[in-house]
């Protein structure tokens, strides 16, 4: 009952941004334009100067295979705005209302990111004020406490899944793998504003340059599916619990604002229906339906 109430809660926060920051592939009315181009060396241009406030970043490919994102990152690393899966013919755009200071601007080529500076210059704006300032501040505060429970329901059930790997239930871990992914694919967009933190968790295999390296739900779901034993698994369940822990306590420190939660949806849906749809996600386990449920809870 507790899950269900705070999922209507998120799914109003939702439905209230969207509208109060207008379709978010086509930027934000009033907003200052930014064209950014993706090209073999990363962004361009690689320094962007613009006035505080509104701003859209209008994304599109200029032709190269070796880059489809564009990030925008605060001074911490923390992600606050991004455009995935631009490729030729395919555009990418998302708005941020920025305060004065400077941004790391990131189109990672495999071999770089963090190319790029952005300058937002000038007085931060008073916050507006008004019905929909109360409804936008409303949402995003729910959605808030929303993600919090999420990770709390994520980090015990990561407790679970990795001691049935510790003990050598290979059934057990089975049955809790989709279930307790779930809990992260609902808040993913705010774990992949972590950079780094997302790839250690949630990782495939295509997504690392060394198999040494890979780790996470879906090295684990490689054993258990693939050679049906936990024995090897002992290790990377405790870097999950680890990271999972560093989620949560990065979650309690994370500032949003409006413009992000209608920013992750339509990214978070757009990958649905151009990646996870294909099976890619849980490709030993086929437990993609359970990817989507939450996806789309979380949304």
């Amino acid at each position: 009952m507790i899950r269900a109430t705070i999922a209507i809660v998120v799914a109003t926060a939702a439905a209230t941004v969207l509208a109060a920051c207008g379709n978010s592939t086509s930027g934000k009315k009033g907003s200052k334009q930014i064209a950014v181009t993706l090209t073999d060396s990363g962004c361009t241009p690689q320094h962007i100067s613009v006035a505080s406030g509104p701003v859209t970043f209008n994304v599109t490919n200029g032709g190269t295979s070796k880059v489809s994102e564009m990030e925008l990152k605060n001074g911490d690393g923390v992600i606050l705005g991004e455009s995935e899966n631009v490729v030729e013919g395919i555009k990418g755009s998302f708005s941020l209302n920025l305060d004065a200071g400077k941004y790391v601007v990131s189109c990672p080529t495999g071999d770089a990111e963090d190319q790029g500076t952005l300058l937002a210059s000038g007085t931060a704006k008073a916050k507006p004020k008004g019905a929909s300032a109360a409804l936008l501040e409303q949402a995003t505060s729910g959605y808030k406490s929303y993600v919090e429970a999420e990770v709390a329901l994520l980090r015990a059930g990561v407790a679970h899944f990795a001691g049935a790997l510790e003990s050598g239930d290979v059934a057990r871990a089975k049955e809790l793998f989709g279930p307790v992914r779930a809990h992260y694919e609902t808040i993913e967009p705010v774990a992949e504003s972590f950079g780094d933190l997302d790839p250690e968790i949630d990782a495939r295999v295509n997504d690392v340059e060394k198999l040494s390296e890979w780790s996470g739900f879906h090295r684990i779901e490689k054993t258990l599916w693939q050679e049906n034993t936990t024995r090897g698994t002992e290790a990377y369940a405790r870097k999950l619990r680890r990271d999972v822990d560093t989620l949560a306590r990065k979650v309690r420190t994370l500032q949003l604002q409006p413009a992000q939660l209608a920013n992750g949806a339509v990214e978070l849906m757009n990958e649905v229906a151009n990646s996870k749809i294909t099976g890619e996600e849980d490709r030993y386990s086929h437990t993609d339906l359970s990817d989507f449920e939450g996806n789309l809870a979380g949304w």
